[in-house]
């Protein structure tokens, strides 16, 4: 098993039965510490095989990272918007009001 991901696993409490935004939360403490694709490869299986995450959580705590491309993204959430960098998967529940407002300004041209 991999010793970084039991550690950071242990240090958080992190279980299976997390929900994947809780778990999300922990993904830039295992890019920071796991720097290449063998070490992160390691903690992929040790979470599905070890602790039993589903292969859908561990993408969550774990994204792929091709060619090391960074992508900034933004993120709305409510009326607040976050900056994220890195490889992620991002799930937009709801769009602001006023982003809203305007696509329909530009679909009524």
């Amino acid at each position: 098993m991999s010793a970084i991901t039991i550690k950071i696993v242990e240090k958080y409490n992190l279980t299976p039965k997390m929900s994947l935004s809780e778990l999300s939360q922990h993904t830039t403490e295992f890019l920071s510490n796991l720097i290449d694709n063998i070490k992160r490869n390691q903690a992929r299986r040790c979470l599905r095989d070890g602790f039993k995450f589903s292969s859908e959580q561990v993408s969550i705590l774990i994204p792929n990272q091709r060619s090391g491309k960074n992508k900034t993204i933004n993120m709305y959430l409510g009326t607040s918007s976050a900056i994220v960098e890195g490889s992620c998967r991002i799930a937009i529940i709801s769009f602001p009001k006023s982003l809203e407002e305007e696509i329909i300004r530009e679909i009524a041209k």
